[in-house]
């Protein structure tokens, strides 16, 4: 195993992606599950789990295979799968809570086919990623391939972004509009490191940044997303001990 940037980036991330999804199926459960007729808590549970499985692919390749071109290649196509099926998820949820009259399915069949093309290019240019000076894995995509990726993952990461902003818009409870706008701002700042090192033009110096600096990001990411739903409770418990302490 080799410590990489990218690897520990990448599961961090991964981990606080599963801890939301974990929380929310808790939530889901307890308002009745699926016989309350809620749905959003599953499939909201659902994208986060896979979006969690999209990063930690590559957060395994990146610590296990660090040095090895062929390996983190198979472990790039194989993360497309699940970050195919996290951005239908998010699309799917968007129209089911924002637009309930409208039908889902076209919007659903482009970014299938999106999703199609980027696995397709992908086996067809064949990328070599590669461990860089800065620690990180440079995933050494094609223009093209760089581009369609990005606009996946995209659409993946701005779909819980509009979610968690209808949620904080119209959430009646304080704590919920809190972990909306959290999430919100945490989607945000995705977007944009996705940006910065997908699209922007490749340089040698530039790359080694921009890699380490989105892994630390990602990291960040990740860990807040822990501390969100750890947090809390933790101090709700303390203060009522405090509480109880003070009262006798």
């Amino acid at each position: 195993m080799t410590i990489t940037t990218t690897g520990i980036g990448f599961s961090l991330l991964a981990l606080g992606l599963a801890f939301c999804g974990a929380r929310f199926f808790r939530a889901f459960q307890k308002i009745g599950g699926a016989r309350a007729g809620n749905t959003i808590g599953v499939l909201l549970s659902l994208m986060f789990f896979s979006n969690a499985l999209t990063v930690g692919i590559l957060g395994a390749a990146a610590l296990f295979f660090a040095r090895d071109s062929e390996m983190l290649f198979r472990f790039l196509l194989a993360s497309d799968v699940p970050l195919l099926l996290t951005a239908v998820l998010g699309v799917y949820l968007i129209f089911y809570i924002l637009f309930p009259s409208a039908s889902p399915w076209p919007a659903v069949g482009a970014v299938s086919l999106l999703g199609v093309a980027v696995m397709i290019l992908t086996v067809i240019t064949h990328p070599r990623p590669f461990m860089d000076a800065s620690g990180g894995i440079d995933w050494n995509t094609p223009r093209i391939l760089s581009v369609l990726l990005s606009y996946l993952i995209f659409i993946h990461i701005a779909s819980p972004l509009i979610i968690f902003a209808h949620s904080f818009l119209h959430a009646p409870s304080r704590e919920v509009k809190i972990v909306s706008l959290i999430q919100v701002v945490l989607a945000s700042a995705g977007i944009i490191t996705i940006a910065v090192r997908f699209l922007l033009p490749t340089n040698p110096v530039l790359d080694l940044v921009r890699t380490r600096a989105s892994d630390v990001i990602f990291a960040g990411i990740g860990l807040t997303m822990i501390a969100v739903f750890t947090l809390p409770p933790i101090l709700v418990r303390k203060s009522a001990r405090m509480h109880g302490l003070k009262s006798s």
